[in-house]
């Protein structure tokens, strides 16, 4: 007989009887962590091994149950159980959209990073990458308990317990990443848009944080990120045109509401006080009455369609943007919206609405509102990736809405109508009634 352990493969050629070197091993109907379990082995039972197929032994006990346990788990002792694993990445290597090395990249997983595991099948771990879903190579993988890296804990259940504490600590332990969010950007050799031009990144690709600066540009400050790519340049990341690896810890991927009279909706009907937002002068239009305007129809609206509406201001008050997500965030909501009304003066012909998101996870939900929003005559930008301070924080499924430009002609012949506001609101009803639905 024959234990078992990392000394196991050297005999699997001849098939017999084995005894199980360990305990918590449990064997599957099929070669896949997310099989049906047939039953549980204790350490010392002995069964007989039947086949070995990438990384999985098909085996049988004495009472005839047959079932396949992983014997990558087995090998490896320090594994407390099948679940809750972390792939530690040691080396860079690609991450695929599917369980085979001949499809789409989806992305490039660096050294440090450490990636939960959803499901192992037949050699493949499937992973969490960048809020998506992706396939790495079991035997090119270092894996660990995850409880070992609480920084990488599972936010991704329905109506989980918000903790700022224990987000806050999972963040400064996170791996120092950045991720560029926005195509056509540069990384530049200063924190100035003037600056002499490093290379263009695309879209995904990540970059080591070395630091956090500030610049000035037409006396307005930009946040940038200070980065190294894995070629050894470095240079400055705008901020809002990226995102770095702790931003997205605590965040809830998906909420239990499974349509719109199950939701809860806060609306943040933005500045407000002494904030007026942007100001038509022309016109007499301030942003502040508008969002708060529009607010105000967009809970009747919500209302009638049996959701629960939760108000960020209440009159013409002016909360802290901490205050705003503090909310969002304690009182566990389905849907965060923050509406606005956007300005470029210096570009007249910019109109239209326009939806923001931060968190990857939350782009359905965008796409869902912004497609009603998009039959609107007014016109639409589409989705955005918009690095935004009650989007990045929020813990919860978070959008920011801009409804038109105060600065654009057209767009200022709408904006302060009840019309439009009646019309906007059911645009945005009708697509949390759609995102809901799915």
């Amino acid at each position: 007989m024959v234990l078992i352990t990392a000394i196991v493969l050297h005999f699997l050629t001849s098939m017999g009887a084995v005894v199980i070197g360990r305990s918590n091993v449990q064997m599957h109907d099929q070669p896949s962590l997310d099989a049906a379990v047939v039953t549980s082995l204790d350490k010392h039972q002995q069964v007989n091994l039947e086949q070995s197929k990438d990384g999985w032994l098909k085996v049988s006990t004495d009472t005839l149950e047959t079932g396949w346990i992983p014997s990558w788990f087995v090998d490896h002792p320090e594994l407390e159980t099948e679940d809750s694993l972390v792939a530690v990445i040691d080396k860079e290597m690609a991450v695929y959209t599917e369980a085979t090395n001949n499809s789409e990249i989806l992305g490039h997983a660096l050294i440090g990073q450490v990636l939960p595991v959803i499901n192992e099948s037949l050699g493949w771990l499937e992973v969490e990458f960048q809020e998506k879903t992706g396939y790495l190579q079991t035997k090119q993988q270092r894996l660990a308990n995850a409880k070992d890296y609480p920084s990488h804990f599972d936010f991704n259940h329905p109506d989980v317990d918000y903790d700022p504490k224990l987000i806050e600590e999972a963040r400064k332990k996170a791996d120092p990443i950045v991720t560029v969010r926005v195509g056509l950007q540069a990384l530049l050799s200063a924190p100035d848009r003037e600056s002499a031009l490093v290379i263009g990144p695309q879209i995904g690709d990540q970059f080591e944080l070395i630091d956090y600066v500030y610049g000035v540009d037409d006396d307005e400050r930009l946040d940038y990120y200070y980065v190294r790519d894995q070629h050894g340049n470095v240079g400055y990341l705008e901020a809002e045109i990226a995102s770095t690896q702790a931003d997205s810890i605590g965040h809830v991927t998906q909420t239990s509401a499974s349509s719109i009279k199950d939701a809860v909706i806060m609306i943040d009907a933005g500045h407000g006080g002494i904030d007026a937002g942007a100001v038509n002068e022309a016109e007499g239009i301030l942003e502040k009455e508008q969002t708060f305007a529009t607010a105000q129809r967009l809970q009747e609206s919500l209302e009638k369609a049996g959701a629960t509406v939760i108000l960020a201001r209440e009159g013409d008050t002016n909360p802290s943007l901490g205050e705003r997500t503090d909310i969002s965030n304690t009182q566990a909501v389905d849907a965060f919206l923050s509406l606005h009304y956007d300005n470029a003066i210096d570009y007249e012909e910019m109109g239209g609405t326009t939806t923001y998101f931060f968190h990857e996870s939350d782009e359905a939900l965008a796409t869902a509102v912004n497609d009603q929003m998009a039959d609107h005559e007014i016109g639409n930008n589409g989705t955005i990736f918009g690095n935004y301070y009650v989007l990045r924080e929020n813990t919860r499924p978070a959008l920011l809405l801009e409804l038109g430009y105060m600065s654009n002609e057209n767009d200022s012949k709408y904006i302060p109508s009840d019309k439009y506001h009646q019309e906007i609101s059911e645009a945005i009803t009708k697509g949390l009634i759609v995102y809901f639905d799915q």
